[in-house]
């Protein structure tokens, strides 16, 4: 949801100002500017690499039909038999546009290849010669389960930050609802109080943001006004119960 909430604000050639014009960031100084105004290129990574074929087969079929909306988008461009790094490079160059590239599931190749070191290693390889020191990029931002620094070999992804659930950093506020964004929509609502949606939903703690409630779960239960699985209370103590010393 959130790599198909940025496509739906960045991709241009769409117009989506009513789906934000409500919201906070309607108030923000750089909210036109960004509006719908940058190429943007959104994947699943999982499209590509969760069949039974090899890690190769999958970057090249990723690759080619990104070379092919290339063509499409820029014709008379892109030489025809440039490989994908070189013909975002070529577009650059020629035209001076910039991508913006949103990935989803940019772990899954060493979820479902454990153990493969080379095919791992060949697609480590792909992604930095896609994305790393390259004019052609704007913005990626990728996301996953398993930590990408894990895989730095070297240099190889260094030009990524890093923000999960542990270190939120400044992203903490943003990977839920808070407790006072919680607020407002119980008060919007009037279907259910926030004492009984907090401890249905208040999973996460964040330092310097406080507790955090799955947003998904929070709209379902306040749209349908009833709570629904089990208290989310249970797995905080499960999570928290891990890290004490036996």
């Amino acid at each position: 949801m959130a790599l198909e909430m940025l496509a739906a604000y960045y991709t241009r050639g769409i117009h989506t100002d009513d789906l934000f014009c409500s919201l906070e960031i309607k108030h923000t100084l750089n909210y036109h500017k960004h509006l719908n105004a940058h190429n943007t290129v959104c994947i699943n990574f999982n499209d590509y690499f969760e069949n039974n074929g090899t890690i190769h087969e999958g970057i090249e079929r990723l690759s080619g039909y990104l070379l092919q909306d290339l063509r499409n988008t820029f014709p008379n461009v892109c030489p025809e038999h440039a490989d994908l790094p070189l013909a975002f490079d070529m577009v650059q160059q020629t035209t001076g546009e910039k991508f913006i590239f949103l990935i989803d599931e940019w772990d899954c190749v060493f979820r479902l290849k454990k153990g493969r070191k080379q095919e791992q290693e060949e697609f480590l390889s792909f992604l930095r010669m896609l994305f790393k020191d390259k004019t052609y990029v704007e913005l990626v931002y990728m996301t996953g389960i398993l930590p990408i620094k894990k895989y730095n070999t070297g240099s190889a992804l260094n030009m990524f930050r890093e923000y999960t659930i542990l270190e939120p950093k400044k992203l903490g506020p943003f990977f839920g609802f808070t407790v006072e964004e919680t607020k407002k929509l119980c008060a919007q609502f009037r279907t259910l109080r926030l004492e009984e949606v907090r401890e249905w939903y208040d999973g996460y703690y964040l330092a310097g943001t406080g507790f955090i409630l799955n947003p998904r779960s929070v709209v379902e239960a306040l749209e349908e006004g009833v709570c629904w699985g089990f208290p989310m209370i249970w797995t905080v103590f499960k999570i928290r119960t891990r890290f004490l010393p036996r």
